[in-house]
């Protein structure tokens, strides 16, 4: 974008003709429009990121809490003690796969 700016304002230049006052106010609104658009990509990649690194930390917690209740049942075959039928979690608390994950919008 201001790669294409400096190119006309260049040719312009160039051709010995002063900028008029609405080509200066063209090239100033496709420069704040490629601004607004860079701000906007920054703030949907940060949008992004934080629900990836949620997703991230909700997955690394599930896979703590399968690995302690792992520890228990074993420590519980080592010293004898009769191990408790696992109940299934209800789907309230399941957490969600990929698969059934929609998409962020």
């Amino acid at each position: 974008m201001l790669s294409g700016a400096a190119a006309v304002i260049f040719t312009i230049r160039a051709s010995g003709q002063l900028p008029s006052a609405s080509l200066w106010a063209a090239l100033g609104g496709s420069g704040a429009l490629a601004v607004a658009a860079v701000a906007a990509a920054c703030l949907g990649a940060a949008r992004v990121a934080s629900a990836v690194l949620d997703r991230c930390q909700a997955l690394r917690r599930s896979s703590a809490q399968g690995q302690a209740e792992l520890r228990r049942v074993m420590e519980q075959l080592r010293n004898g003690e009769p191990v408790a039928a696992r109940r299934p979690r209800s789907p309230a608390t399941r957490e969600p796969t990929p698969s059934t994950c929609s998409p962020r919008r």
